[in-house]
């Protein structure tokens, strides 16, 4: 058995190591320029591969647009440019959605 001290550093690593793994595992999602004027880029990477939807939602909840649902690689960036002319200023959120995980960023229409 360990002394006290090496047993703590132990399991901090594990916690450590834990952590490391979530966030690599994780998707990510970005959105910009954030506020928008006409249009904002999407970035996003998947955790793994599959199918990825995109939403527009307003504040009330309510999906305004279906941006696009396709199938996607793990580990590869993606960009996609969206139209935001039509809206009125206001908050929105884009949600990207997968089989096992949902990312949501919230963005201002100026």
């Amino acid at each position: 058995e360990l002394p006290p001290a090496f047993a703590s550093a132990r399991t901090a690593n594990e916690m450590i190591g834990t952590n490391m793994e979530q966030m690599l595992s994780s998707s990510t999602l970005r959105v910009f320029p954030n506020p928008v004027m006409t249009e904002a880029s999407i970035e996003f990477v998947l955790a793994e591969s599959g199918s990825v939807q995109l939403d527009l939602i307003n504040a009330q909840g309510q999906t305004i647009k279906n941006i696009w649902v396709t199938k996607y690689s793990d580990q590869i960036q993606q960009q996609i440019d969206l139209d935001l002319s039509d809206l009125a200023p206001g908050m929105y959120f884009v949600q990207l959605a997968t089989a096992k995980e949902q990312l949501r960023k919230k963005i201002i229409k100026l």
